[in-house]
């Protein structure tokens, strides 16, 4: 009787340790060996556990990989090994506790949405104005040293800016005008580099931008703009250090940085896609040399980063990950861990599970929601 394999089940991550869970393997079996791989195969270390489950230690910044088999004596006399499982993704430990992020999510079925540090600082969750059909566009100081949700009403386009507190969402500051329905909201941004996101607003059938944000504890309009028609703005972010710029999705293959000093237009750049099925998602400081890069996704689910003056602009960088998986997807980025560069955070749709990837390699899980209804929206 042959011993079968076993299927690594579920993998989390927490600072230098990291558990293991795997699928018992049939047969009967007297235990397992862990194979642990570690910066690239340079270290290889076994573990033999009689339980289906282990924890790993590491050090700060080390890239393992891990496998599992089963052994025992199904015959009753020499040992027998059955096959390995397949090796893990790369896992990244990062020597804190936990990736700290401050996540913005919302549950639309359930009419609520949530601000949560997932350091265990504070989980705020509440449901949205009565009277509309809210979504959460994102967190952010709109006002210097206040944290703060934006909310967009879907028909009327009408904005909601409310304090995130301890324990509840408070209303700041709202404005609506008869010209918002026409307007999509991207997650806000400190365009102009005082300290105070602003929010950008445009309507893709005419090109029009218009951007807001707080003067004397009101909403109003800073600017407008005759943008690209067309074309979709996927991203608000800075290009090369000086404060903030539009990213607009050609469709085409291309992306085009409409760049902004002191919310003017100040010229524009074309980047190229580095495949044809290839599609912008976010835009980041992923290697942290102080210049943007593209965070792209292909249509089975591989994604890729190019940059336009930094370290990836002649070679890009494939995130390492679960080619294929096309229910992960990215939902934010930010630099979670404070060694300099973002990483990024990734959704599966259909669990509900949240990731870091780093796209220098390895994954580290967050947290699971429970609850699939949920989605992120926004990470601070």
């Amino acid at each position: 009787m042959l011993l079968g394999s076993s299927v690594l089940a579920e993998i989390s991550v927490q600072g230098t340790n990291a558990t293991l869970r795997w699928s018992p393997a049939a047969g009967p079996v007297s235990g397992y060996i862990v194979s642990v791989s570690r910066n690239g195969g340079t270290m290889h270390d076994e573990i033999m556990v009689t339980s289906n489950q282990v924890t790993i230690a590491g050090k700060p910044g080390d890239l393992v990989q891990i496998a599992v088999r089963a052994w025992g004596y199904p015959d009753g006399q020499g040992p027998d090994y059955g096959p390995s499982s397949e090796s893990s993704e790369p896992i990244r430990f990062t020597g804190v506790s936990s990736v700290s992020a401050v996540l913005a999510m919302e549950c639309q079925a359930c009419g609520t949405f949530a601000i949560v540090d997932t350091g265990g600082s504070f989980s705020v969750s509440t449901v949205y104005p009565t009277g509309g059909s809210w979504e959460l566009v994102g967190t952010e100081q709109f006002v210097p040293g206040r944290l703060q949700a934006l909310l967009h009403e879907r028909n009327t386009g009408a904005l909601w800016i409310g304090d995130v507190g301890p324990n509840s969402v408070t209303p700041y500051a709202s404005q609506s005008d008869p010209s918002f329905s026409r307007f999509e909201v991207a997650r806000p941004y400190d365009l102009d580099g005082d300290g105070a996101a602003e929010i950008v607003m445009h309507d893709e059938a005419s090109g029009l931008v218009e951007i807001w944000g707080m003067v004397n504890g009101a909403l109003v309009r800073r600017t407008q703009w005759a943008g690209p028609i067309g074309w979709h703005l996927f991203a608000v972010s800075d290009l090369d250090g000086d404060a903030g710029d539009l990213w607009f999705d050609a469709h085409n293959g291309l992306v085009a940085v409409a760049r902004f000093q002191n919310l003017a237009f100040a010229g524009s750049y074309i980047l190229a896609a580095p495949s044809s099925d290839a599609t912008p998602v976010d835009v980041s400081d992923y290697d942290g040399d102080g210049m943007a890069d593209v965070l792209w996704r292909d249509d089975s689910g591989v994604m890729t980063i190019t940059s336009r003056y930094g370290n990836w602009s002649q070679t890009p960088q494939i995130v390492p990950g679960q080619p294929g998986d096309q229910s992960l997807v990215p939902v934010g980025s930010a630099d979670f861990d404070g060694r300099r560069g973002s990483e990024i955070l990734l959704q599966n749709l259909t669990t509900g599970q949240i990731g870091v990837a780093w796209p220098a390699g390895g994954r580290q899980w967050l947290m699971s929601l429970g609850d699939a209804r949920w989605s992120v929206v926004d990470v601070y």
